[in-house]
């Protein structure tokens, strides 16, 4: 019983990593597309539109 406890311990932990790794991912490309259209407002709602 121990054993299937420890492994789904090690399943969440890396579900919680690759989720944690997706939110890094999506933020960065937040900030790239911020970085690329920070004069325009319009150009940052059309890249996050084509991205969904």
């Amino acid at each position: 019983m121990q054993h299937l406890m420890d492994s789904q311990k090690g399943y969440d932990l890396s579900l919680n990593l690759l989720l944690i790794l997706n939110l890094l991912h999506i933020s960065y490309a937040v900030h790239i597309f911020e970085m690329r259209c920070s004069h325009s407002r319009q150009c940052l709602l059309e890249q996050v539109s084509t991205m969904t």
